[in-house]
């Protein structure tokens, strides 16, 4: 899998957070490679980048699903795009989102999912997110949620080889927004496309 580390404030989920397959099968976010295809909420969307993001991050439970996701990543409801931090959904998704409480209703795989309990849990280290094609949505342990924003103009992995550009993290304490980041440019590729950021070896 390529890791390519994505900017401080990304919603993300935890690695073993499954994924709903465009056949219908199931994979740990962890394990999902650039070109698979996953179902989204009308067809299906391919993977176009994949952000690990290698930091402390407190994730939360949504009835018994086991604390899985930042508090940032918005969800589709009934009552449209929600998250725990809607602040933190519209700066790090460009999703405006409402706060998601106790009694809102989510959709999911199987139709809709009434909030009955959202629970802070430990702090993790290592969260993932996905960037996808198409509608920019996906199942994340069977709830609809809403991809990585800005897709390709944020993964550091080259789509057309299938591998990162860069696997290390930044030698310097610089901020990860500092990463402005793209693709190389290759053949007639313009190097604009490519943004400079600091890279760890």
């Amino acid at each position: 899998n390529p890791t390519n580390y994505g900017g401080a404030g990304s919603a993300c989920f935890i690695p073993e957070t499954l994924i709903t397959m465009a056949d219908g099968s199931e994979k740990q976010i962890s394990e999902i490679e650039l070109g698979d295809v996953v179902k989204s909420e009308i067809g299906e969307s391919t993977v176009e980048g994949i952000d690990i993001h290698i930091r402390k991050e407190t994730v939360y439970s949504i009835n018994d699903s086991g604390h899985f996701v930042t508090a940032n990543h918005p969800f589709k409801t009934t009552e449209g795009w929600k998250a725990i931090d809607p602040k933190g959904s519209m700066k790090d998704h460009g999703v405006e989102a409402d706060r998601l409480i106790v009694g809102d209703t989510i959709l999911t795989l199987d139709g809709e999912e009434r909030v009955t309990t959202i629970e802070a849990g430990n702090d993790v280290t290592k969260v993932y997110n996905l960037r996808l094609d198409n509608e920019h949505v996906y199942y994340a342990n069977g709830y609809l949620v809403h991809n990585e924003k800005n897709v390709g103009d944020g993964s550091l992995g080259d789509p057309r080889s299938g591998k990162p550009v860069n696997e290390g993290r930044p030698k310097r304490k610089t901020p990860m927004r500092n990463y402005k980041k793209g693709y190389y440019g290759e053949g007639n590729s313009p190097m604009k496309n490519y943004k400079k950021g600091y890279y760890g070896a």
